[in-house]
């Protein structure tokens, strides 16, 4: 079959409204979220506890202007993928630390665009510093 034959069996499909975003919606790689073992879960509260001890209020974080990097899962919010409530895709957001909610769980960060963005703790993946010198505190069981 030439390749305009087979143009034309497809043709009629192009008429429908969103076929082709739904096409492309399949096209996106979802993984499933990762798991943290222990030490990876000790680490992340650690860096946690330190970034809420810098910015415990608003003038501690205006003042301190925290800067990380993190990396978090998004969960599938297209209802008609596979990937639905069970896969993600992992985002990455760096930025200034505005606060550190240890009673609602979630971080809030605004980056370089002046976009706030509000992260699950449950969801977070990493926290990085940027400028590798945050985290580098002596830990007292390391003493």
């Amino acid at each position: 079959m030439t390749l305009l034959n087979r143009a034309k069996i497809f043709a009629p499909f192009a008429a429908l409204v969103g076929f082709d975003e739904h096409i492309r919606s399949k096209d996106v790689p979802y993984e499933r979220k990762h798991e943290l073992g222990a030490d990876e879960e000790w680490e992340l509260n650690h860096r946690l506890d330190i970034l809420h001890s810098l910015t415990y209020n608003s003038k501690l974080a205006r003042r301190n202007a925290v800067t990380v990097a993190i990396e978090y899962f998004v969960p599938c919010t297209d209802q008609r993928s596979d990937a639905y409530g069970i896969k993600g895709l992992y985002e990455s957001v760096t930025g200034v630390v505005r606060r550190v909610d240890m009673v609602n769980q979630a971080i809030t960060v605004t980056d370089s665009e002046c976009l706030t963005h509000s992260i699950r703790f449950s969801d977070i993946y990493t926290i990085t510093d940027p400028e590798d010198r945050l985290f580098d505190a002596v830990l007292p069981d390391e003493e």
